[in-house]
């Protein structure tokens, strides 16, 4: 009953009921011009990909010597909440989840000294670890491309026809291609023989300088 005298009340006083209609509207209006804010809020997303390549191992071996060892390790993490692994030849991509409450700048500076640590206990031949903690810009679509029969060069000229190919769809922002290996050829030179047949150090750096600008040698 006190409700409808209430309702009643105030349709019979529209112009009162309209008055306070509008001051609610206002004090509003006002809070939301006074509230702080910022033109790009400092956010910043509590999730961190780490990627790791592991040239010519299993999907089992990369899981057992790189993927496992990763996801043990940064449980230290301060604010640790979860991780979610995923395994193939010669890729291990481990995605840490903190808490909301933890202290995100801390707890990825933590994140990088202890893969830091962990990273002479991998296998040699394995990669530098990747830490990406801007999860937001990350490609949201994971390719992996692997094969038995070409070589990792190979493979890598593979994976930018098919960069090229995706390259031609709206809303792919960026694209980013992992395990290309860097080729280093070792030169031991003999300086006996060197003066045998009259060839300076010289001599060798030259035409190695030659041959990695496509000079006939």
């Amino acid at each position: 009953m006190k409700l409808e005298k209430l309702i009643q009340s105030l349709i019979r006083n529209k112009k009162i009921t309209l008055f306070f209609v509008f001051l609610v509207i206002a004090a509003g209006t006002l809070a939301f011009i006074a509230m702080p804010k910022q033109e790009s809020p400092d956010f910043t997303v509590p999730y961190a990909m780490i990627t790791t390549i592991f040239p010519g191992a299993s999907q089992n071996d990369v899981d057992t010597y790189v993927t496992v060892p990763i996801e043990e390790a940064i449980e230290a993490v301060d604010g640790y909440e979860a991780s979610t692994s995923y395994s193939a030849n010669n890729l291990s991509l481990v995605v840490l989840e903190l808490k909301f409450s933890a202290d995100k700048e801390e707890s990825f500076r933590q994140l990088k000294e202890i893969l830091s640590d962990l990273q002479s206990e991998l296998p040699e031949n394995c990669g530098e670890i990747s830490i990406n903690t801007n999860i937001t810009d990350t490609a949201g679509v994971l390719i992996s491309l692997s094969s038995d029969e070409l070589t990792n060069k190979e493979v890598v000229e593979q994976a930018k026809i098919v960069q090229d190919g995706l390259s031609t769809i709206d809303g792919f922002q960026r694209f980013e291609i992992i395990g290309n290996l860097d080729y280093v050829i070792s030169v031991k030179m003999d300086e006996t023989k060197m003066q045998a047949v009259g060839v300076s150090f010289s001599d060798v750096v030259a035409l190695i300088e030659a041959g990695t600008q496509g000079v006939p040698i």
